[in-house]
């Protein structure tokens, strides 16, 4: 077991929770591009500020950076601890992102293998997030009037596509935990079965270098 211990982590799998942080941010920054885009289409007056951007931006690839180490923490049976790498990336549903809340909380139980009810919250989580942006964003702010149809279906159904993406992501948080022990139980099966072949190969090529002697030939055929 303690060879095994030392042998697994230069399988192939060094710096898991480091190569899924980065893919994590990556694919949260694009998010938040698409996020970047819903908002121009739900505004009247579409206005563009890299402050504004790069906030954003830098959020969702929190977001999706925790998303990510989280996914890896618990595929490698790392330590419970690093769920806290969740919680910067938690501020991109504070403010405006707010409505994305439901879609965080419940729509990744959708995209788990779990019973049919389980996954009907998770769809019922996503349904709550649109449902939640259409009566935030169905009046305007200024003249208390309806938004055109035209934007308000295009705003929804961006949205629509933002929280399932994002609930899609927050499903690592339903997975479950894999026991710590379970890749080191592996290694050792798979050193013990290779001992067994080197013992049978050994012991194949055991009799013909045995030492023993050849039988000495009679005197009469040495003659």
């Amino acid at each position: 077991m303690t060879r095994s211990r030392e042998i697994l982590p230069a399988a192939g799998t060094r710096h898991p929770i480091l190569r899924a942080a980065v893919t994590g941010a990556g694919l949260g920054v694009l998010w938040g591009v698409g996020a970047r885009v819903f908002m121009r289409l739900v505004t009247d007056n579409p206005g563009f500020s890299w402050a504004g951007t790069l906030f954003i931006l830098g959020l969702s690839g929190l977001m999706g950076m925790g998303l990510g180490v989280v996914a890896a923490a618990k595929a490698n049976g790392a330590r419970r601890w690093w769920l806290l790498a969740m919680l910067p990336g938690l501020l991109l549903l504070a403010g405006q992102g707010m409505p994305f809340i439901p879609a965080f909380v419940l729509g990744g139980l959708l995209f788990t293998p779990r019973h049919a009810v389980l996954r009907a919250v998770g769809a019922v989580g996503i349904a709550g997030s649109v449902v939640l942006l259409w009566f935030l964003i169905r009046l305007n702010e200024d003249t208390m009037l309806s938004m055109p149809v035209s934007q308000l279906v295009r705003g929804l159904v961006a949205f629509t596509a933002l929280a399932v993406a994002l609930a899609a992501g927050a499903s690592v948080l339903w997975r479950p935990w894999a026991a710590r022990d379970e890749r080191s139980v592996e290694g050792a099966a798979r050193l013990d079965v290779s001992q067994e072949g080197e013992q049978g190969q050994e012991q194949l090529v055991e009799p013909a270098s045995s030492g023993l002697a050849a039988p000495a030939l009679p005197t009469s055929a040495q003659r």
